[in-house]
């Protein structure tokens, strides 16, 4: 089942280096000089195969990406772009993606006090793979679209115990709900009774009849 759905949502790291055109060798520099995110998923695969020709065994070791880093890779290969260049990408997308979103009526006052720092972490989850498994591109604006979603979700339900909610707060949750509906990857079967996904979309449907 897991590697049903990996190889379903993801691409391995032989196909991003492929597409995007660059060396493993390149891709782990990228890294070290944390311009270019970890893989999201890495599997040890220990394989048995019984035949009519015998017994077969072999080892591998697996990396999986979102197939949308293709792009970000390529776009960071350049040789002038550096962490603070690619840093500064990061979080024009992610700023750009929270204006429009107010423009739509979802605002997350709590994000926008502290924006500077929460781009900062944002940034470190971003590199360490974390987002390229609980969004679906993984990319800076889906991250924004995510982090607003749940901020505006956890602030009117307070993390799902009010038993009530007004109307008007019921049209700005389910534009949330929905947001974060689009957003959010279906995750691996292992992770789904405790994903983001379950907690916000799923139950707070239900709680709130949405």
């Amino acid at each position: 089942m897991l590697l049903s759905y990996l190889f379903r949502y993801f691409i391995t790291e032989q196909e991003l280096l492929e597409q995007a055109k660059v060396s493993s060798q390149e891709l782990v520099q990228f890294q070290k000089n944390e311009i270019m995110p970890q893989a999201s998923y890495s599997i040890d695969t220990k394989i048995k195969c019984l035949s009519f020709f015998g017994d077969y065994q072999e080892n591998n070791f697996l990396q999986f990406y979102p197939n949308q880093y293709i792009g970000w890779l390529t776009k960071i290969k350049d040789k002038t772009i550096n962490q603070n260049n690619a840093k500064k990408f990061f979080a024009k997308e992610y700023e750009e993606k929270m204006n429009s979103l107010e423009e739509f009526g979802l605002v997350a006052f709590q994000l926008k006090e502290q924006l500077e720092n929460h781009i900062e972490e944002e940034w470190k989850h971003f590199l360490s793979g974390i987002y390229g498994l609980c969004t679906v591109t993984g990319l800076a604006s889906e991250i924004a679209a995510k982090e607003v979603a749940i901020s505006i979700i956890d602030e009117i339900t307070l993390r799902q115990t009010r038993k009530e909610i007004s109307d008007p707060e019921k049209l700005t949750l389910s534009k949330a709900v929905e947001l974060l509906d689009q957003v959010s990857s279906p995750f691996a079967p292992h992770e789904r009774a405790n994903s983001s996904r379950e907690r916000c979309v799923n139950l707070v449907k239900e709680l709130y009849q949405l």
